[in-house]
């Protein structure tokens, strides 16, 4: 095929694909740069397959933490596709809700609103009010209009994207179930902690028959669970549901995911509320040596530093809490 052939770019992307799933990021990230590469000097730099791998290469970075270049690539590749496409394109669409996205991990909430919303006007025009697409873009702004604090209107939006599921899939399936999800993490930031705890069971039931008791989506409903029952003082039972998390994890990612982790800081947290300090500890080293092998920069890592620099404290290891807590502070 030579170096050159836009079939070298799919098949790079496939594989990267797999590499991410496997939390192999760098490897990934390697492989998407020379999928970008090759697409650039195969068919130049304006481009919609160019546009489509920027978009891939981005979304790898933002999950990497890699948030400014990842938002240069996202721009980029909204202004090829406004460009080649029209404003009026479903591609222009999806790069909306995607910059909108990584907007929002940066803590650029008003921006990341207003990309949102106009993302479903545009879905709204090209195919009305009841469509999956437009579900999609209303639950990511229902979403981060909770993180904002506007629970009543984040309410409303969770709630027409899950009525939309409901009436095109019907009860059972994976995308209702994340709409419930989401509504069930709003109504505990509502102080609804009751109705919450019932919604999050009845999606883990949901998820189970659907995608199997050991799906990573599984894990992440137990999470969020575990972090209610947490704030509520239920720390036996938030650690069972934490460890239980990293367990599906683990087995469905591979140990050295970057969620697997996130599962090992949820779980040291409540080890801590249980002054199990050693234990707690061990977690934690063990989620550093999983985050600096996928990127040394990310967040995860800077929340098992802040964790850590507690539990030395604690122990009275002063000296290396300061250590813990600086580098946190410095990333």
């Amino acid at each position: 095929l030579g170096s050159e052939h836009a079939d070298v770019v799919a098949s790079l992307n496939n594989v990267s694909v797999f590499l991410e799933k496997k939390g192999q990021y760098r490897e990934s990230e390697t492989l998407n740069r020379q999928a970008l590469a090759t697409a650039q000097t195969v068919l130049g730099g304006r481009h919609p397959d160019v546009a489509d791998t920027m978009v891939n290469l981005a979304a790898l970075l933002k999950a990497m933490g890699t948030l400014a270049e990842a938002e240069s690539l996202y721009r980029d590749a909204l202004s090829i596709f406004q460009e080649t496409q029209g404003k009026d394109h479903s591609s222009v669409a999806i790069a909306m809700n995607n910059l909108a996205a990584l907007l929002e991990a940066k803590g650029e909430f008003p921006q990341a609103k207003s990309l949102y919303q106009e993302a479903i006007d545009l879905r709204r025009r090209l195919y009305g009010n009841d469509h999956p697409s437009v579900a999609t873009t209303l639950q990511n702004l229902g979403a981060l209009q909770h993180l904002m604090g506007y629970l009543g209107a984040g309410e409303r939006n969770i709630r027409e994207a899950l009525q939309t599921w409901q009436k095109r899939y019907g009860d059972k399936h994976p995308n209702v179930a994340i709409a419930k999800r989401r509504l069930a993490d709003l109504l505990a930031a509502k102080g609804r902690d009751a109705e919450a705890e019932a919604l999050y069971r009845d999606v883990l039931d949901l998820q189970r028959s659907l995608q199997g008791g050991e799906h990573p989506s599984v894990a992440r409903t137990m999470s969020q669970l575990g972090r209610l029952l947490r704030e509520r003082g239920d720390h036996g039972g938030a650690a069972s549901l934490h460890r239980q998390a990293h367990d599906i994890l683990s087995k469905s990612l591979g140990a050295r995911h970057p969620d697997v982790a996130v599962a090992l800081n949820n779980l040291a947290a409540t080890e801590i509320d249980q002054g199990h300090l050693a234990d707690a500890e061990s977690l934690l080293r063990q989620a550093l040596e999983i985050g600096r092998s996928a990127h040394p920069e990310h967040p995860t890592v800077a929340f098992s530093l802040t964790l850590l620099a507690e539990v030395l404290e604690r122990r009275g290891a002063l000296p290396d809490a300061e250590a813990a807590l600086r580098e946190a502070l410095g990333m």
